[in-house]
């Protein structure tokens, strides 16, 4: 029990001594593993992590606005290759990427979209616009739904009814990411960050 607090001096009087105690719960869904066999290929493939960050190596920064109280719209892009995604367990020769899953992670209140192209072909590969909680949506007091929740929903690629299919990149594609967000209003800790879960082609 670490016992800091991310406030300022001024708020300590605020802070009261109780200790919140939490749990979580987690449920997992999952298929056995069938090992291949002469007739069969195996029932699943290890697949690996990525990550980068379109605003460079600045993992929380603070959005700029030269007039706040403005209405604007800011707009962040960064230009790389497809071996440049923060790929891990990169293997010693690989000829393509194959993505299964692709999602962004940005912060409410100001987090609008996020793009993911394939600046060779023009092909837009994933686009995630953040959901905040509405009234569409059920009362504002439900959980998961307060009038600034945000949800970030995944691209998912497989071969399933219903699901776009896996969407393949050379290690030399040239990829342009671009994140939106509503910069009127001062914001700090925000995030631009590309994640997800591929396979590689060797």
């Amino acid at each position: 029990k670490h016992r800091w607090f991310l406030t300022d001096r001024a708020q300590a009087p605020l802070i009261p001594e109780r200790v919140d105690a939490y749990f979580l719960k987690w449920r997992y869904y999952f298929q056995e593993y069938a090992p291949a066999a002469p007739a069969t290929p195996a029932s699943h493939r290890h697949l690996h992590h990525w990550v980068f960050l379109i605003d460079a190596d600045v993992n929380d920064y603070e959005e700029d606005n030269a007039r706040y109280g403005t209405p604007s719209v800011g707009k962040l892009t960064a230009r790389l290759t497809g071996k440049d995604i923060g790929l891990e367990d990169v293997p010693d020769r690989f000829s393509a990427i194959t993505f299964y899953v692709m999602t962004p992670h940005c912060h409410a209140p100001s987090c609008i979209r996020e793009e993911f192209w394939n600046a060779d072909t023009g092909e837009l590969i994933c686009n995630v616009t953040a959901r905040y909680g509405s009234p569409d949506f059920g009362p504002l007091s439900m959980p998961f739904n307060e009038a600034n929740y945000i949800a970030i929903p995944p691209c998912l690629f497989g071969h399933q009814a219903g699901l776009r299919g896996p969407v393949t990149i050379s290690p030399s594609t040239n990829i342009t990411a671009i994140k939106y967000f509503n910069n009127t209003f001062r914001h700090l800790g925000q995030m631009a960050q590309w994640t997800g879960l591929m396979k590689y082609d060797t």
